[in-house]
Formats: C-alpha cells, sequence, structure tokens
C-alpha cells in the first residue's frame, strides 16, 4: 500500500488545518527513500556501457564515468563551465539560446512546486505530488551546483529541471522507475557532451547548435514516456481516493437509512396505512442529486482534460501556470476583498467548441488541489465541452445542474429547509421545462446560503466566452455567480473564476483584470520636465537618448541631432509642446495607402477629440466659434494658447510677427486643427497654468498596470511566428549599489511596442523581424523578412536668428515675471504658419518626381513647409550657436521647416548587440524637391524679416558680407549654422509595409507597434497629437477584436 505524503507546512499559507486521516510518515521515513542515489549506480553502469566515452576523456580531469554519486557529477560540469568562462567565454550570450526542447518537455517538479502553492493551507495534494514537494523540500542535490550551473548555460535548464522527475515517484512503480532509468542515462550523455563543449571551444559559440541537437538525443521521448506514466500514475490514486470517499459516504447514507427505517417501524400503528407516494419533502440529496441529473460531470471532463495535456506545448502551459504569481491572483485566492477574478488567453485559440486551452488544464489541477481541503467546496464546469447544443449535457441548466450536483456531493446540507423554504417548484426542474433554470438558480442560491463560515466556494468556469456565444441561457447563470460573489450576507466566501480564450465581451466591464506590463528605457520622471518651458529637448540630457545621425551631405557634412525622451512619456515630455493635428489631406492619404477609411481625417476625428481638454484662443475666440465640435473638452491633455493658458503671455511682437506672417502672404485662419492647415494661426500648446501636459501626466496608469522603469527591452520573443513575451535588463539602485539583472516578461494578450521609429525597428531587427540582407550581416536568424528601417522620414529645419530693435522682447533679457507676461509659462511664440510651395516652385520640382510622388505632393491642401518664430535664441541642434547674441538684444529665431518632405533615410544596426544604438540616417535634403523648397522658405523668411517695418532686424549668425546673399551658397552657409531637424520621425515600420491596418506586424501574432514610425508617410504636423489619436483608435481596435473573438 503505498503511503500518503502530506505537503510540507512550510509552504502553506494561512492557519493550520486539522491533519488528513492518512497515516503521515516520519521524517526518517522521508529519508530512507533514496529512489535518486538508489538509481544512479544502475544508470551509470548502462551508460557506460552503452555509450561510447569521448577520446581522451577518461584520462582528464572532467571524466564523469568513475564517480559514484550526482553531486560529484556537477561539480565537474560546473567546473568544466567555470574553465569555459575563465578563458573568455562569452557566456552571456548562451542565456539568449531558447530552450530547445521546449514545446515537449514539462519540468513536472516546477508545475507540482506552483501549483502545490495555490489553495491556501492546503495539507495535501495527492500522494506523488506530495512525495515532489516533500523531497524537493528534503533532498537537495548539489543545489549551489546545478543552479550556478544553469544560470551559466540556460540553454540547458530543460535538461536539468527534468533531473527533478525522478524526485516525483516511488520506487515500486515499475514503470515509472524504467522511464526514469532511461531518462537518466540520456541526461547523463547530455551532461557529458555538455563538459566537452565547455573545455574544447575555450569562450567561442561555435559547435553549439550541435551540442543542442545532441544534448535532445533521447531525452523528449524518455521525458514523455516518464510525464505519462507519473499522470497516470497520479489519477490512478486520485481516483482511488475517490472512489473510496463515495464508497464510505454510500455506506454511512445507507446505515443512516435503516437507522431511519429501523425506528419508523418500530413506532408503526397496527391499523393498516395507504401507500405514500413518495413526495420532495422526504429527499436526501442523493436523490435530488438523481433528479436534476447531472451526477459526475465534472470528474469525466477532469479525465478529459488530463488526456488532452500533451496537445498543448509545455511553453504554453508554462506561462498559465505563472497565473499563480501575479498580484491578481494572489489577491483573489487570499483577500477576502476580491472574489471575481478573469483570466485570459489568446495563445491557444480553440478551433472548435470542443477544444480547451491551457486554462482548462490550470482550472482542473486548482479543482484537485481544492477539493483536497475540507474547507473548500469547489464547482467546475468546463464550457467548450457543453457549449455544443447537440451535447447530452449542453446549456445553462446542465451548468446550474452539474455545480448543484457537485454541491450536494461534496458537502452536507440541511435538505428539510431547504424543500420546506416553498420558493422552489420541483416539478418544473426538468431539462427544457419553462422555468426550469429559475429553479434550478434557486436551488443554488439556498444551498450556498446554507454554507458556513469555516467555508470558501470557488466557482471555476472554463472557457467562457464559448458558453457566453452559444447559450442565451448562460447569461442569467453567470450573473447569478457574479451576484453571489458580491453577496455580503452570506456566511461564506464566494469566488469565482472565470478564464476564456478571450475577454468575454459582457463580463468584462465587470472584472477589469487585465494585467498590463509597461517597460520604461528612461527614468520615471525628472522634475525639469513639468515646468512649461522647464526642458527643451537637443541638448545632450540624460533624460534624452541623444543620438547623432550619420554624417548628411546637404548639411554640409555635418551630423544631425536625432533626440528622443528618455524619460516616462517620452518624448511628449521634451518636445517644444506645439500642437497640431495635421491636413486632412494627409490622413486621407493614410488611409489609401493602408486601405482602411479608419485612418482618415473623418475616421481619426473621434479620437483626436477625445484626449483633448481644449481651451480656446481669447484674441480668436469668436473666430473659433464653429469648430468647437471639432474638439475634446474633458480629455487627458489640456491643451491652450498663449492668450488663454492659465497665466499671462502679452508677448511684445505678438503683432509683429503677425505682420511677419502677413508678408509672407499667410492668411489669417481660425486655427489650424480643423483639417485646413494653410495659413497662420495662434498657435495651440498641450500646456496650461505654466505646466507642462504630456503622457505621464495626462494617462496615469491603473492598478492593474507594472511600471518598470530604467528597464531596456533587448528581444521580443518569437516562437512559430509568435512573440510570447519580451526579454532584457532591468537596473534599479544608485552609486555603488547599482546592478543589472536580466528579465523575461511573458505576454498573455500581445506584446505593444511603443519605442519610437528610431528604437522600435532596432528591436524588431533584434529579434529576427527586418530585411533579410540586414539581419544576415549581423548574423541574425530572420524569423520574418520586412522593409523595417526603411521609409525613414524627418522634417529638416532651417532656423535664423535675428536681433530686433525693440526692448525686454524676448526671454532672458528683462524680468522672466512681469504683470503682462510670464516668459515661463511656455514657449515664448504667439503663431504658427503652414504653407504650400509658390507655384513656380512647385512646377520646376515637378520634374523630379514620380507620378505617385506628384499625386502626393500637389495634392490641394497639402502643406509643404512650416514657419514660426520664437522669441529668444532657439535651436533644434546639439551645435553650438557660432556668434553669441549681443546682451540685453532682444533676440527672434525663425523656424523654416519641411513638413512634406520626399526623401526618405534608414534605421540600421550597428552590431547585434543591443547596447549599441542604431545607425540613424535621415538622407536629409537627398531630394531636389526637398532641397528647393526648404531654401526657397529660407529665402521668404529671411526677406520679409530683414524687411519688417520697425523692427530693423539684423541676421547676426551669419557672416556680415553674406546677410543679403540669398544665392544657394549663401542659404548653405545658413544651413550649416541652423540646420537641423525638429525630431519628427517616422514611417521605420510603415502601415501596408510592415505593419497591417490595425498596426499588427506582419506574418508575427501577438505583435504590435504603436508610435510613430507606423506613419505610412510625414503629416504636415507636430507627431504628439496625432500619435495619442493613433493610440486612442489603436486601444479601441484591440478592445473590439478581443471581444469579437
Amino acid at each position: 500500500m503505498e503511503t500518503h505524503l502530506p505537503v510540507p507546512q512550510r509552504l502553506q499559507y494561512g492557519a493550520q488545518d486539522e491533519p488528513l486521516s492518512h497515516p503521515r510518515p516520519e521524517w526518517t521515513d522521508i529519508k530512507t527513500m533514496q529512489f535518486w542515489n538508489a538509481l544512479f549506480p544502475e544508470a551509470l553502469e548502462r551508460f557506460r556501457s552503452t555509450v561510447t566515452e569521448p577520446k581522451d576523456r577518461a584520462k582528464t580531469e572532467y571524466n564523469i564515468r568513475i564517480l559514484d554519486n550526482w553531486d560529484a557529477v556537477y561539480e565537474k560540469l560546473e567546473k568544466a563551465r567555470a574553465k569555459y568562462q575563465s578563458e573568455g567565454g562569452r557566456v552571456g550570450l548562451l542565456r539568449k539560446v531558447r530552450r530547445k526542447a521546449a514545446d515537449r518537455v514539462l519540468p513536472v517538479a516546477e508545475i507540482t512546486k506552483s501549483v502545490s502553492k495555490v489553495a491556501p493551507n492546503d495539507p495535501y495534494a495527492t500522494p506523488v505530488l506530495g512525495a515532489v514537494q516533500i523531497l524537493l523540500d528534503a533532498v537537495q542535490v548539489a543545489a549551489d551546483v546545478r543552479n550556478q550551473v544553469l544560470t551559466g548555460f540556460d540553454g540547458l535548464i530543460p535538461a536539468f529541471s527534468d533531473v527533478e522527475l525522478f524526485l516525483g515517484t516511488f520506487p515500486r512503480d515499475v514503470s515509472v522507475r524504467n522511464a526514469s532509468l532511461e531518462l537518466t542515462v540520456a541526461t547523463l550523455v547530455a551532461v557529458e557532451r555538455a563538459i566537452g563543449f565547455f573545455i574544447r571551444n575555450e569562450g567561442n559559440l561555435e559547435g553549439f547548435e550541435s551540442l543542442g541537437k545532441q544534448v535532445l538525443i533521447g531525452m523528449e521521448e524518455m521525458n514523455q514516456l516518464l510525464t505519462g506514466h507519473l499522470i497516470e500514475r497520479d489519477l490512478q490514486i486520485a481516483f482511488e481516493r475517490e472512489m473510496y470517499r463515495r464508497d464510505m459516504e454510500a455506506s454511512r447514507q445507507e446505515v443512516a437509512y435503516l437507522h431511519i427505517e429501523n425506528a419508523r417501524l418500530h413506532n408503526r400503528a397496527c391499523t393498516p396505512q395507504e401507500n405514500i407516494v413518495p413526495s420532495h419533502q422526504g429527499w436526501d440529496r442523493n436523490e435530488l442529486r438523481q433528479y436534476i441529473g447531472a451526477q459526475d460531470i465534472d470528474m469525466d471532463d477532469c479525465a478529459f482534460a488530463v488526456d488532452q495535456t500533451n496537445e498543448f506545448p509545455a511553453r504554453e502551459r508554462t506561462l498559465v501556470e505563472q497565473i499563480i504569481h501575479t498580484k491578481h491572483f494572489q489577491d483573489w485566492i487570499r483577500s477576502p476583498l476580491s472574489a471575481k477574478l478573469l483570466v485570459h488567453w489568446d495563445g491557444h485559440l480553440p478551433k472548435t467548441l470542443a477544444d480547451m486551452s491551457p486554462l482548462t488544464l490550470f482550472c482542473v489541477s486548482m479543482t484537485q488541489i481544492l477539493r483536497a481541503n475540507h474547507r473548500f467546496v469547489t464547482g467546475l464546469w468546463i464550457c467548450g465541452r457543453h457549449a455544443d447544443p447537440y451535447e447530452n449535457y449542453a446549456g445553462g441548466y446542465c451548468m446550474v445542474a452539474s455545480l448543484v450536483d457537485q454541491l450536494l456531493r461534496d458537502h452536507d446540507f440541511d435538505m428539510f429547509s431547504l424543500v420546506e423554504s416553498g420558493d422552489i417548484d420541483f416539478d418544473r426542474i426538468q431539462p427544457g421545462q419553462p422555468g426550469a433554470l429559475e429553479e434550478l438558480l434557486k436551488i443554488l442560491e439556498l444551498l450556498v446560503q446554507q454554507l458556513p463560515e469555516t467555508i470558501t466556494l470557488f466557482c471555476l468556469i472554463d472557457g467562457v466566452i464559448l458558453f457566453e456565444r452559444e447559450e442565451a441561457d448562460a447569461l442569467p447563470v453567470l450573473a447569478c455567480l457574479l451576484r453571489l460573489a458580491g453577496e455580503p450576507n452570506l456566511r461564506a466566501a464566494v469566488k469565482i473564476l472565470f478564464t476564456s480564450c478571450v475577454l468575454a465581451s459582457r463580463i468584462s466591464k465587470a472584472l477589469p483584470t487585465v494585467s498590463l506590463l509597461v517597460i520604461e528605457r528612461g527614468v520615471a520622471q525628472d522634475d525639469r520636465v513639468t515646468p512649461a518651458l522647464g526642458f527643451t529637448p537637443g541638448f545632450g540630457s540624460e533624460i534624452e537618448t541623444n543620438l547623432l545621425s550619420t554624417p548628411q551631405p546637404s548639411f554640409e557634412g555635418l551630423a544631425v541631432s536625432q533626440t528622443s525622451g528618455l524619460v516616462l512619456g517620452g518624448s511628449s515630455a521634451v518636445n517644444y509642446e506645439t500642437w497640431t493635428r495635421g491636413a486632412s489631406v494627409d490622413f486621407d492619404q493614410w488611409a489609401e495607402v493602408a486601405g482602411d477609411r479608419r485612418w482618415s481625417w473623418e475616421g481619426m476625428l473621434p479620437y483626436f477629440k477625445v484626449n483633448e481638454a481644449f481651451i480656446r484662443s481669447t484674441t480668436q475666440r469668436s473666430f473659433q466659434e464653429d469648430n468647437l465640435e471639432l474638439h475634446g473638452s474633458d480629455g487627458p491633455i489640456t491643451v491652450s494658447h498663449p492668450s488663454n493658458s492659465g497665466k499671462p503671455r502679452d508677448y511684445p511682437l505678438r503683432q509683429d510677427m503677425a505682420r511677419f506672417h502677413e508678408a509672407l502672404d499667410a492668411k489669417l485662419i481660425p486655427e489650424n486643427n480643423a483639417g485646413n492647415i494653410i495659413g497662420y494661426t495662434e498657435a495651440a500648446q498641450s500646456n496650461y497654468d505654466g505646466q507642462r501636459q504630456f503622457a505621464a501626466k495626462g494617462y496615469p496608469f491603473g492598478p492593474n498596470a507594472t511600471v518598470w522603469t530604467e528597464s531596456e527591452v533587448h528581444h521580443i520573443d518569437m516562437v512559430k511566428k509568435r512573440a510570447p513575451g519580451v526579454t532584457g535588463i532591468r537596473h534599479s539602485g544608485d552609486g555603488l549599489d547599482r546592478k543589472a539583472e536580466e528579465f523575461r516578461a511573458a505576454a498573455s494578450v500581445e506584446v505593444i511596442l511603443s519605442a519610437g521609429a528610431l528604437f522600435s525597428p532596432k528591436l524588431l531587427m533584434l529579434s529576427g523581424i527586418g530585411p533579410k540582407e540586414e539581419l544576415d550581416e549581423h548574423a541574425i536568424p530572420v524569423k520574418v523578412d520586412l522593409p523595417v528601417g526603411k521609409n525613414l522620414s524627418d522634417h529638416p529645419c532651417v532656423s535664423t536668428k535675428w536681433i530686433v530693435n525693440k526692448e525686454n522682447a524676448s526671454i532672458g533679457v528683462g524680468p522672466m515675471v512681469t504683470e503682462s507676461c510670464d516668459w515661463a509659462a511656455g514657449p515664448p511664440m504667439d503663431w504658427i504658419a503652414f504653407h504650400r510651395a509658390k507655384s513656380s516652385t512647385l512646377e520646376a520640382v515637378s520634374d523630379h518626381l514620380t507620378t505617385d510622388e506628384k499625386k502626393y505632393y500637389l495634392s490641394e491642401g497639402k502643406a509643404h513647409w512650416e514657419c514660426f518664430t520664437m522669441y529668444g535664441p532657439f535651436d533644434t541642434s546639439e551645435r553650438p550657436i557660432k556668434v553669441d547674441p549681443p546682451a540685453g538684444e532682444s533676440i527672434v529665431s525663425v523656424f523654416n521647416i519641411l513638413v512634406s518632405p520626399l526623401s526618405r533615410g534608414s534605421v540600421k544596426l550597428k552590431s547585434r548587440e543591443p547596447s549599441d544604438p542604431p545607425v540613424v540616417n535621415p538622407a536629409l535634403l537627398t531630394s531636389p524637391a526637398d532641397k528647393e523648397i526648404l531654401y526657397d522658405a529660407v529665402r521668404s523668411t529671411t526677406t520679409a524679416m530683414k524687411n519688417l517695418e520697425g523692427l530693423d532686424a539684423v541676421e547676426y549668425t551669419i557672416d556680415e558680407a553674406l546677410r543679403d546673399d540669398l544665392s544657394d551658397g549663401a542659404v548653405a552657409a545658413r544651413v550649416r549654422q541652423g540646420g537641423s531637424t525638429v525630431f519628427h520621425y517616422s514611417g521605420t515600420c510603415a502601415m501596408g509595409t510592415v505593419v497591417d491596418a490595425e498596426c499588427r506586424v506582419k506574418g508575427v501574432e501577438g505583435l504590435r507597434v504603436v508610435d510613430a514610425s507606423v506613419f505610412p508617410m510625414p503629416l504636415g504636423a507636430h507627431y504628439q497629437a496625432a500619435a495619442y489619436a493613433l493610440a486612442e483608435q489603436v486601444v479601441e481596435m484591440i478592445v473590439g477584436n478581443v471581444r469579437d473573438g
């Protein structure tokens, strides 16, 4: 007879429970179960006799064939690994090797450790699983050495983890022992070959792929065989225990019946009595179970689910097991305040109603463990087994009947009070009978009301979306369960676990438990970004990426700044706060490229509105009245204007700069966020009351989000064209306490990449998603061949700087705060203008355009260049201004920006090392049309500024001899002095070529890119408004797709 082993008490949650009645072995008895050590000599002898010894290995200190225990074997392996590492081995690279056998090899012991900790105060699982826990705790076979080996050689983790399998067996089970012996031999082979790799390769990766194949030889089949025997043995013991319990229950019922019958006969009157037809009032719980007709459905489903175990890859099963480590699950299992939990899985979508997901196995394991503790009453319903209307036990009625049956089977109830309540019409309780479900739900509620305060009722409903779709009467059942879970007057605690392969649309709002992990490369916050003018980008700060481009021939061979934000909130935390949506024609062209009208102006407008809290200009208030329906009023980002931004900003040059724009033939328009952007208007900005409005402030994370800052993703995991998670480095601490640790984050829903147009392509390419020629250059295996990193566009800019004849008219030359102007309340500017190129210029450049470029470039409403002025010496490059502004003089900076460039650059990898920055070549002004239009813009603004009446403007950053020269050479000198970009990178993961119309990476499941890299073409705008709207629309797409299944 097998000994029943309890789980060690130190692994339990909660207060001590009464021990079960099975005999508990003494610790000395446990230590005598030396199955592992007893198996070693026989396995080693078979290993010696059947496996050829490597040449000359016997003479070395690394020979494992002369050893007599596993501790010594692991010491040899560790010694070889230490030699490998000390001789310059690139051990870190080995950690990147994915688990070759992960889809077939299941580390049973790790599963057992996880599942055994699920149930609070669980004194007993099943004998086999209990034995695993005891032996893992009592017998640590070279634990320290093994951990070091696994850390240094992660690719062999599946092999060495399966060593733990031997500890989960009983020596009397011949089939398990034989399978264990074969697997032991295979493991010895793997260890010997791993040692050979360590001592032979001297720090390089040559032969690693070959080793990986060798390690798997013989192990896959043996693992499957042993796992099958273990599960079969475990189920056999569990089944025998359940049958014994049922027999005891039947015997108890029979004895009770005989006592009652004996008492009745003893007191019976002598006169004959009429035959009495049995009524409901005389029922016991077994008769009621028989009447409702759903006996043991759950046990049949459990057996069916276990039979399907090997249908699911081990990786998916392992991912599902991680549920128990999440805060939401821990709260649900232990906290009296958490009663409802929805677990979502989309890794293995059901193809038919009868299909299951790995979550089904999780629910079955949970059920088996919970039922081993008499404090828990558990109801299990696997919807995928009973959603087909042609199945014998289908529909909401059978769902409730099964739950009622399980309650009656597993707990004692006062049947007399149940039937005497008068609320239940038993005659209606038949499948298909009108009102049958209603009556069953009454029984369910009355039974739950009888449960004492010492009991917790767990209802596990697996695959709820299948039931919800197919059965209308499932909704009252789900509503009843949710109501019970939230009922404060029940004595027992009721906890409901729903699982679904997609979010169940009708209950997801009631169960907002989808978790989000945000991995941010930058810091959590920086006080400089909060004030509206506390930070401007492009000057090499530690909260920027500080990238420089490759040398740009059109910028006289100079590199330009390609920086972006390195703080939570990204570039929205470090930008110039300009808020422009772009022209309607830009989005209509986007929609045409994507083949999806959701990206048109009309399609994007609702998402522009939803993120805005729009505050109208004071000076143009009536002018903007007609456009109010185009704006939001209560969104997370406050959008204001200098004339109405919470603080006084009456800039002295306001009217002068309006005259400047009119000199450029720009017409005053109400605003440039209504689709028509040609003309000048008061600039909208993302600030209010002197505070920057940015993503981290406007979109605070909810309680279901975890944020890791100072963490960098190095790779997106790829398994058969699916992205199940990411790996990277997480930094913590300061100074000498600064440390970095590797992490892997699994994604049960999907991975959303928002690293920006320069870093999103880098990460994709490091993960094997990109142009084949680029990946081949860096020896990166190609997973999906896509034009990632191509199509880079940016807005080139040339700024000119002017001394104007007006006192205290720019920042820094007078008091920062006066009654009429707070210079720190926002970027010091009033107007912004978008222009079409002159007709003569367009005619001149049209010869350089292809047919598609002409269609894009010459469309009505398309802006070609932008101009705005700022009151002070502002710049967007890292190059120092060669001529400092004269002290005390008022300065105006004029920005000339090309907003519809035809030039396209690229983002490439510098190497395969994640720490290396990308190689960014924006190829600025390589299109003749771009150069012609930007140069023409510089000529126009220079002429207008120089001739502006009353300001006596002098361009002080250019040589005096060139101030009146507007030739190409003179404009080139201005480019060399003030040329840069305005950090509007886009297009490197373009919609249509890299991602589809819902931002999903083509050819990859579970991976989206959501940032400006998906813009298929440049927008005539500053990009933050469009980026917010993009994210808002994609979020709705994700939710819609999930709800629709």
